[in-house]
């Protein structure tokens, strides 16, 4: 499975436009010593419901971002929360599939 493959479910829908935005909010919100520092990434999704955001890292990876909106470097390495996945496939199975079913048992 590729990224082009993924059916886009709620609350996930692709980023389009958006991309290059996302990508630099990212890039005020990392502080020195986090993971995604350094890395050239590509905003592919976002959930609608909050403010996570899904890039495509230059090492093939995935990685779920759930950004601050402060616009500036977190205090802390670890954030903001990142969880990553090796392949568009494990991305499904552990993020989108979950997300899908919690909002659809909201709605």
């Amino acid at each position: 499975m590729n990224l082009d493959e993924i059916q886009w479910q709620a609350p996930w829908a692709p980023v389009g436009e958006g991309s290059e935005a996302l990508c630099a909010e990212l890039a005020k919100e990392l502080p020195p010593k986090h993971d995604l520092t350094g890395r050239q990434v590509r905003a592919v999704a976002r959930r609608t419901d909050k403010n996570i955001v899904l890039f495509h890292l230059d090492d093939g990876r995935l990685a779920v971002v759930h950004l601050t909106g402060s616009g500036t470097p977190a205090s802390r390495p670890q954030l903001p929360w990142t969880v990553f996945c090796r392949t568009p496939k494990e991305f499904v199975r552990r993020v989108l599939d979950q997300d899908t079913q919690a909002f659809e048992s909201f709605a």
